[in-house]
């Protein structure tokens, strides 16, 4: 039963399959942390998933197609103590580097546990690159991936179009998961990705590789989020309504502004952790969708000057529905991202 599942939802979802470079990797040493010298054969493991790899002769590793996210990484040897290195976040096309200094069990200590901290340059970066995090983008005071990258130096936003080094708006090239999401009739973007369902938001505004075709001034990236290992369920709901429409409350006009969003993900069961999913949905109902702190006009006076109103504006409303879902297949060394 969960085959002929599976079957159905690739074949529903094959025209969909992101083809694109939606992954890095990571990379380092393992030494001892007393002589210093190199750990050949060193197990170096990404806890949580099938990834991992083992050090060569001079204790080098690297762990190749490491999708978008964030991670712990267990570095075991015989004779030495393990040690974790959490919160190791690895972006599109870059690699992420962690060494480990190993203890002897002769000491006298527990396995240790390192929290990683992310370097203000990456070293390993051969172009600008401005790279935004989901946890970054939780505390920012906006919505959408293009409010996003309208922050990063280089890029101006004008009307929700972007300009990037003072290219034409046509020039830039939209990917989401490695899929352009270029309109065909005026090469703007094409669609929306739910704001709780970013993994990370890549700009890109010069000397990118040839790889990236049709694109001249910048490039945009995202990568949504994947199932994990276990299940998680969160969700959220935003709303106005407590403000009066019509009378400013606390300096502000009421807009019937109400959106909600929910996202569960996990493991597909009875499939040994092979497939993953991560499915979102939000709808959003507001009365005003061009919302705006001045005034509109709403008539001609008697002595022929123009009435004007604050708060929304009448007949402007808009209802919507929005999702974005994956699913992840581990079939090593195989790797298939399908949404």
């Amino acid at each position: 039963m969960i085959k002929r599942l599976l079957l159905i939802l690739v074949a529903v979802l094959v025209p969909m399959v992101l083809f694109g470079q939606t992954t890095g990797k990571i990379a380092g040493k393992v030494v001892d942390r007393e002589t210093g010298d190199a750990l050949p054969g060193a197990n170096v493991v990404i806890e949580g998933t099938s990834l991992g790899a083992a050090t060569d002769v001079n204790g080098n590793y690297v762990i190749l197609n490491v999708p978008v996210g964030d991670y712990s990484i267990k570095a075991t040897f015989i004779g030495y103590k393990e040690v974790t290195i959490h919160n190791v976040h690895v972006s599109i096309g870059l690699t992420t580097e962690a060494n480990f200094e190993l203890p002897s069990e002769a000491l006298e200590v527990s396995d240790i546990e390192i929290v990683a901290e992310r370097p203000l340059v990456n070293k390993n970066a051969t172009n600008e690159v401005h790279i935004v995090t989901a946890e970054q983008i939780e505390n920012l005071p906006l919505r959408g991936y293009t409010n996003v990258a309208g922050l990063q130096s280089g890029v101006v936003q004008v009307g929700g179009t972007l300009f990037v080094r003072g290219g034409r708006p046509e020039e830039v090239q939209f990917y989401v998961d490695g899929v352009s999401q270029n309109n065909p009739f005026n090469q703007n973007r094409a669609g929306e990705v739910i704001n709780n369902s970013i993994e990370e938001v890549q700009v890109q505004t010069g000397g990118f590789n040839a790889e990236y075709g049709f694109a001249n001034s910048g490039i945009i990236q995202v990568t949504t989020k994947t199932g994990g290992a276990n299940y998680a369920v969160n969700g959220e709901f935003i709303t106005d309504e407590f403000l009066s429409k019509s009378d400013k409350t606390l300096g502000a006009y009421g807009y019937g502004y109400n959106l909600g969003n929910f996202a569960i993900s996990g493991p597909v069961p009875n499939v040994n952790n092979k497939v993953k999913f991560y499915l979102a949905l939000e709808r959003g109902d507001f009365d005003d969708r061009t919302r705006s702190a001045g005034v509109h006009p709403v008539g001609i006076g008697p002595d022929g000057n123009v009435i004007t109103r604050g708060g929304p504006l009448p007949v402007n409303n808009l209802r919507r529905w929005n999702w974005n879902g994956n699913f992840t297949i581990d079939l090593r060394p195989l790797q298939f991202k399908i949404g």
